[in-house]
């Protein structure tokens, strides 16, 4: 018996040691001018982008202390001041050993490996984007130099961006390119983001934060895929005909609207759709900006209640054509144009020729704006 407690002490002082050494131990020792004595220095340590300790020292002749662990290594913010008064503050990177900070208008860290590596970059960064800033707030008098000072802004940020990449893809195996990467992924386009997700290892890809946001990057990409789909599915065909009830009672077939405009949109809705009811400001905008111009829609509902349909019609305040389907979606329709919920929108040309289909009010917005300026 005495044995097996033995056995489980030294286990849990095994256990408890491997934990200890799971933690960062850290501590910062930081000088500012004393003309700040008696002032409140905070730490604040972030995960994503949510704030998840603040610490807090006094300044006293000119230097202030902090001492802490952390389950990670990570980055943190220092900071001094309030606004609107001047505040000085600066990044660092939480690690194991003694954290060097001279906090002031240009910051100094350094002491530990990453943040003698991360100061490196910082000050050549900070270089390039004060120029940027110098060349955006220059004073030019004539366009030719206009032209000349954005061409330059222009390759100037395309150099930062490339310091930026070049400078993740160099520490991307190791606990900076980590936390860096995890700060960075989601303002990346695709092409960036596998470039240097391709050059990490396991440490980043088994990370339970990037393992969800790679998942969620193949699901909207495979979304936006069968939308692509989705928007080519019906284009180049010619529109299917089919008849309607008008608001006062009579029947009419989209034949008697196609051809009378250059360009017709299908506007597939009902009362009881809540997308729908809140897509109708957008439609009403469009119309609004392109009705002189041969544009014209056609609002098509599947309600089964023309009471329900009528009075949304005037909720809405639709100043265009409202139709409704008496079968409610049954009549063929939703086959016909190729879909399974609504709200649904399909533009048809002067030639009854379908355009894109299954696009929402905003990309409708931008496909109107290229399609007249094409016209044009």
């Amino acid at each position: 018996m005495k044995k097996i407690k033995f056995i489980i002490l030294n286990l849990l002082i095994l256990f408890s040691g491997y934990l200890m050494s799971e933690e960062i131990a850290y501590k910062i020792s930081g000088k500012i001018s004393t003309v700040h004595n008696g002032e409140q220095v905070m730490l604040f340590q972030f995960k994503a982008e949510e704030i998840l300790k603040v610490d807090t020292a006094i300044i006293s002749n000119g230097v202030f202390t902090f001492v802490g662990k952390t389950d990670t290594i990570r980055f943190a913010t220092i900071t001094c001041g309030n606004y609107p008064q001047k505040v000085l503050s600066s990044k660092l990177v939480l690690e194991t050993g003694l954290i060097d900070v001279f906090l002031d208008t240009i910051s100094k860290i350094g002491g530990t490996k990453y943040n003698d590596i991360y100061n490196l970059y910082l000050i050549e960064y900070n270089t390039k984007y004060k120029k940027i800033v110098l060349l955006t707030s220059a004073k030019v008098s004539d366009s030719i130099t206009t032209q000349k000072n954005e061409i330059e802004i222009h390759e100037n940020w395309t150099k930062l961006h490339q310091l930026e990449r070049h400078f993740l893809k160099e520490n991307i195996t190791n606990a900076l390119g980590l936390i860096l990467f995890k700060e960075k992924y989601d303002e990346w386009g695709d092409s960036t983001f596998e470039e240097v997700y391709a050059q990490s290892d396991n440490q980043l890809k088994n990370d339970s934060d990037i393992i969800k946001y790679v998942r969620w990057r193949e699901k909207e990409k495979r979304k936006n895929s069968e939308r692509n789909y989705k928007l080519q599915e019906l284009a180049g065909k010619s529109y299917t005909d089919f008849s309607f009830l008008t608001t006062e009672g009579k029947m009419i077939k989209l034949s008697d609207y196609i051809g009378k405009s250059k360009y017709v949109l299908l506007d597939f809705w009902a009362s009881w759709c809540g997308p729908c009811i809140k897509e109708q400001p957008i439609i009403k905008e469009i119309y609004e900006q392109y009705k002189n111009k041969g544009f014209n829609v056609i609002g098509i509902s599947l309600d089964s209640n023309d009471n329900a349909w009528k009075n949304a019609i005037t909720k809405i305040q639709s100043t265009w054509p409202q139709l409704l389907d008496l079968k409610a979606g049954d009549s063929g329709i939703q086959d016909a144009y190729k879909f399974k919920g609504i709200p649904h929108l399909v533009l048809i040309d002067q030639n009854g020729i379908i355009l894109v289909s299954s696009l929402n009010g905003e990309l409708l917005k931008q496909y109107l704006l290229s399609l007249y300026k094409v016209k044009k």
